[in-house]
């Protein structure tokens, strides 16, 4: 019985904990190949992205221009369903890579409340070279060295895999819940 509980124990901390971001076809950068394709026949021009949920605008992401252009590689939309934040409905991944020798990364965190309003993150960035074994990201308590209401920003630390394996704690916020306009206030520990 004593073993039963504990494999149950298991079970539960291992789901709970095991959840990631996952890509969103939810989310989109409308008009984004158009928007690219403009800012190549102009190179003084700047192009402001923007992320759309159908035909609303979320919030703007970033500005590029003509030699953000010359090193884009890629954009992803993920979202991380219930991230065991008070009142948190989900959260909003948006990376864009860049790459001129090394792959560099521009990571972008918004925080859906229940009631539809966005809370954004600061921005990260980090490099990732052929040997580079660490990212900069933001870990939520529902995934793995996740703590309760708290968001860490951490150096996640890659086994040869790519898969996190240990983590550095940079900076944990706590997410509380208020009664003011915005929502929430969050404090740095």
């Amino acid at each position: 019985m004593k073993t039963l509980a504990t494999t149950i124990v298991l079970l539960l901390s291992i789901t709970f904990y095991s959840q990631s971001f996952k890509a969103s076809s939810e989310y989109s950068i409308t008009n984004f190949s158009t928007e690219l394709n403009a800012i190549n026949y102009n190179s003084n021009s700047q192009v402001e992205l923007h992320l759309y949920k159908g035909e609303e605008i979320i919030t703007k992401l970033t500005s590029l221009t003509k030699e953000n252009l010359d090193t884009f590689l890629s954009v992803q939309v993920e979202v991380l369903e219930n991230p065991a934040l008070v009142n948190v409905e989900k959260v909003i991944r948006v990376r864009f890579e860049y790459v001129a020798g090394c792959s560099d990364f521009e990571t972008q965190y918004f925080i859906q409340s229940n009631d539809g309003s966005i809370t954004t993150l600061p921005t990260t960035e980090f490099t990732f070279c052929e040997y580079a074994t660490a990212k900069i990201e933001y870990i939520f308590p529902s995934q793995e060295f996740g703590e309760a209401n708290t968001i860490i920003k951490s150096n996640s630390y890659l086994d040869e895999n790519k898969v996190t394996d240990s983590v550095f704690v940079l900076e944990k916020t706590v997410w509380k819940e208020t009664n003011t306009a915005e929502g929430f206030t969050v404090a740095v520990k």
